[in-house]
């Protein structure tokens, strides 16, 4: 008799846990808007090949209980975006297949997860940085350099970027807009945050200060361009020079706010560093901000730089690095070198969002190409081949 009822019981349970499993089951883990479509167009990249793929029937995706469903509105592509429409050996140490492209990105959020604060209807711009929070570099609040760092448009922690109609992103890697700046320049706030962050690191921000320190940004292209915008509302920046080899970028400097624009390779015979001193009275730049990762270039930069001056390196140097006066252009100037890699999560956007809403920084002049997603060959070419400095997908297109 005991046994029956042991056995009785022992059903009862197993048909109480079924009921709970059933009910979990139905209870929806997201919240999504109305006529959200079930496939979608999205640039893919599957395979080595070279180039990407346009689909118009990829699955869109629903949100984890974590996780923002968004309705890209904007993308921007840049230099390193080609690397990865190639394929190069580079790219494959910094991406993962499958992936969709397109790591600066905007959209409205259409869809959350019940464990998401945000709401439908907000405004975001995606942190491309994917840190873990666990890390030591995480818990001192440096997750822009995290020790586990995935990131989005690249395949790594997502197959998801901007190029595609929808895609979904953990909350936490996304930034809720505040003002109310076009859908393309909300894309253009992460590489406008690489550029701040870069001025901020090379002390061009210090409050309460009158004094000024001249500026040399080395490489006209967008991060260099942003980066001149960017230092000429800061309270240290003194006189701004500007040098690249492409004409059509030193024009775009100049709007940028560039006081001095020069080609390095049109100086009569001078070295950089006698053009350098030349235009600054024989002492050298207070500040270098190196933009161009042309390693040629950037051994000759210390030599450019005054004693006790500071340089922020920004640009990726795909060959070493050859000083050939240690001594005197580094040790004995007391030269303050910094890196950046990203932007400060998210007290960088917060800062630049401010500049681009105030108008305190217009950045039209950046951008040549603003195309639909379907024209996506138009825009690597223009990249590849030099013609542009910014591209945009508008979505809406």
């Amino acid at each position: 008799k005991d046994g029956d009822e042991s056995k009785t019981q022992s059903k009862g349970d197993e048909s109480k846990e079924n009921e709970t499993e059933k009910k979990e089951k139905e209870i929806p883990r997201y919240k999504i808007s109305e006529n959200i479509p079930k496939t979608m167009k999205a640039l893919v990249k599957e395979t080595e090949d070279k180039g990407y793929i346009l689909k118009t029937d990829y699955p869109v995706p629903v949100p984890a209980e974590d996780e923002l469903l968004i309705r890209s509105f904007a993308v921007a592509i840049c230099g390193s975006d080609t690397i990865l429409y190639n394929w190069t050996k580079e790219a494959q140490t910094i991406a993962k297949l499958p992936f969709i492209p397109g790591h600066e990105a905007a959209g409205l959020i259409v869809g959350v997860g019940t464990k998401c604060r945000f709401r439908i209807g907000e405004r975001v711009a995606i942190e491309n940085h994917f840190y873990c929070g666990e890390c030591y570099q995480c818990s001192i609040g440096r997750k822009d350099i995290c020790a586990n760092l995935q990131q989005f448009g690249h395949g790594k922690g997502t197959i998801y970027g901007g190029c595609c109609e929808y895609y979904t992103v953990k909350e936490r890697y996304a930034y809720r807009l505040k003002a109310d700046i076009s859908w393309r320049d909300a894309a253009l706030l992460e590489p406008l945050g690489v550029a701040h962050n870069a001025c901020e690191q090379c002390d061009l921000n210090i409050p309460n200060t009158d004094k000024k320190e001249s500026l040399l940004v080395v490489g006209c292209g967008t991060i260099g361009c942003m980066a001149i915008g960017v230092a000429k509302t800061m309270s240290v920046t003194g006189k701004i020079i500007a040098c690249d080899v492409v004409e059509d970028k030193l024009a775009i400097a100049k709007q940028m706010g560039a006081d001095i624009v020069f080609n390095p390779l049109k100086l009569d015979g001078k070295s950089l560093k006698e053009k350098i001193l030349e235009l600054t009275d024989n002492v050298g730049v207070g500040r270098i901000i190196e933009c161009s990762g042309h390693s040629k270039t950037i051994s000759q930069i210390f030599g450019c730089l005054r004693k006790g001056g500071c340089i922020t390196l920004v640009g990726l140097p795909k060959e070493p690095l050859v000083i050939d006066n240690v001594l005197q252009d580094i040790i004995f100037k007391s030269t303050q070198i910094r890196t950046v890699h990203g932007r400060r999560i998210f007290k960088t956007w917060n800062k630049t969002e401010k500049l681009v809403s105030n108008k305190k920084i217009i950045l039209d002049p950046l951008v040549s190409h603003n195309l639909p997603l379907s024209q996506f060959e138009e825009g690597y070419e223009a990249l590849r081949s030099g013609k542009a400095l910014k591209v945009v997908f508008d979505l809406t297109k």
